[in-house]
């Protein structure tokens, strides 16, 4: 039940109320998230163990990377919604999970991007049943800016 008075949209409201769409959508996102890494520049000389980073040198952060970290991810390979839950996501650090970046560069249309990615995954899966055609090879992530599934996913619906 969307919320919608045509039947077939959802209000906003209703979105707060889908907690494991939301767990989904984020171990989705971070098995296979669409940014593979950022880039920084520290503004001052940074120590890490013994290590200087020097002000102004490029820093990659393999994002990908760091949502496999068995630390605060045990079995990483494992789709887990469940992860996400409040009781699991508690005393996890804040930096573990950064599919829109974080701190001052954060990005500034990640509530907008969940929403709407919780919204038309409400109104497909209320519809449909998706199914994975078997006649497609598996698709492998092609990295970039931006990553792509290679080549791309072909699903089937079905009316639910």
């Amino acid at each position: 039940e969307g919320g919608g008075r045509d039947g077939l949209s959802i209000e906003h409201d209703c979105l707060s109320k889908l907690p494991y769409l939301t767990q989904c959508i984020k171990e989705s996102m971070r098995l296979s998230g669409t940014v593979p890494y950022l880039t920084r520049s520290p503004t001052e000389d940074v120590v890490i163990e013994g290590s200087v980073l020097p002000r102004g040198c490029s820093v990659e952060l393999p994002l990908l990377d760091m949502h496999m970290c068995e630390e605060h991810w045990p079995d990483p390979l494992r789709f887990d919604p469940e992860r996400f839950s409040p009781e699991n996501s508690r005393g996890r650090h804040p930096f573990a999970y950064v599919p829109f970046s974080a701190g001052p560069r954060n990005c500034i249309g990640q509530s907008l991007a969940m929403d709407e990615l919780k919204a038309s995954l409400a109104m497909i899966l209320a519809r449909f049943r998706l199914h994975r055609d078997p006649l497609q090879p598996k698709p492998e992530w092609v990295p970039a800016l931006v990553a792509r599934p290679d080549p791309s996913i072909k699903v089937r619906l079905s009316v639910a």
